[in-house]
């Protein structure tokens, strides 16, 4: 018998003001001496709260402070080359999911402590070991990264962020329940490695959302509450990620639809309204309650018809043809089924119709 070690992020704290988080920010810095910091900002965040952020740092802490408005590698490089020049003890990334994956990318590359500060919760990207990066032909990349030392939400701020955007965070969440499930049947029909608490953690993080606000027969509110349970099953999926070192907890064949989908249509919608569609379909090809799914989908406002985010049913089903090519290493139902044309139009039918 033996014990793992996990890297957890130490400081997990949701701030109700600006002085709540200034003062969160500043005891994370006490308590592990940081002297010297680097905020990577995005655009739209830079003047809502990294510009006064900043200057709050300043008072106490040397910083420099840089806006980047995208996640393709040559930011991330830039963010590096900034961060090598200037060596400071931890960087803060405050924004949305792609200034979070290149502050915790470079961060990881230049061997530099990571504070993830979300101004909104579209996906699970706030605490994983994961970074979406985009190579030079604007092809996503999913690289490993450093988990952040911590992670202090701005809930003041995270309520005001689009509703889409929160919903898009639900969907990626409520993955998990499909992915756990394609992680099971890689272990029982290749023989993957599988591992109970990495799994347990993934599906309890989804199904404390799922479970909760299922069946009320009502549009879901997007009350502090509920993000913050929405944030604590997001936190919770990174450290499944973490503990299985990889991302198979919360990414299986759902996730590879909706690869396929950006790979041929181009990215029509977010990552996470695109992998809500994928979980209705890799739902039914698991044999599990697609209809119950769809419900909570619709409740929560996320789209539950291709059509929604202008795809027709018969692109529907060419990307379910093609999503097993975008990650061949990945075993899930899609491979366990052999999946082909005739199978994805059966299962497109049943989902959605005709229509």
């Amino acid at each position: 018998m033996y014990l793992r070690k996990i890297s957890v992020p130490s400081h997990l704290k949701f701030a109700s003001e600006f002085k709540e988080l200034r003062a969160e920010l500043e005891d994370v810095f006490t308590k592990n001496s940081y002297k010297r910091f680097f905020i990577v900002s995005g655009k739209k965040t830079y003047n809502t709260l990294s510009k006064e952020l900043f200057k709050s740092l300043s008072k106490k802490h040397k910083g420099e402070i840089n806006v980047f408005d995208d996640n393709s590698i040559s930011t991330t490089e830039d963010v590096e080359s900034i961060a090598q020049e200037i060596k400071p003890d931890v960087i803060v990334g405050v924004g949305g999911g792609k200034i979070l994956d290149i502050a915790k990318y470079a961060s990881s590359k230049t061997h530099t402590p990571f504070i993830s500060i979300p101004t909104q919760v579209s996906h699970d990207g706030i605490c994983s070991p994961v970074a979406i990066i985009k190579d030079i032909k604007g092809k996503s990349m999913s690289l490993g990264a450093s988990i952040p030392i911590g992670v202090i939400v701005p809930l003041y701020i995270v309520k005001r962020a689009s509703h889409r955007s929160t919903a898009a965070g639900v969907g990626d969440l409520l993955s998990n329940l499909t992915a756990v499930r394609d992680w099971q049947i890689a272990a029982q029909f290749k023989g993957e490695k599988y591992d109970d608490y990495a799994a347990i953690l993934a599906h309890t993080a989804a199904s404390s959302v799922y479970t909760l606000y299922n069946n009320r027969k009502e549009k879901i509110k997007f009350t502090e509450e509920f993000i913050t349970r929405l944030v604590e099953g997001l936190i919770l999926s990174g450290v499944a990620m973490e503990i299985s070192g990889n991302s198979r907890p919360c990414s299986g064949s759902e996730h590879k639809i909706s690869h396929a989908i950006d790979a041929l249509y181009g990215s029509p919608a977010l990552h996470g309204e695109q992998v809500a569609l994928g979980v209705l379909a890799a739902s039914c090809l698991q044999g599990n309650d697609y209809n119950a799914m769809r419900t909570f989908f619709s409740e929560a406002g996320l789209p539950t018809h291709p059509s929604e985010i202008n795809l027709s049913l018969d692109q529907m089903v060419e990307a379910i043809c093609y999503a097993p090519r975008t990650r061949p290493d990945r075993f899930t139902v899609l491979e366990q089924l052999k999946i082909n044309k005739r199978l994805a139009a059966k299962t497109v039918k049943k989902v959605w119709g005709t229509k």
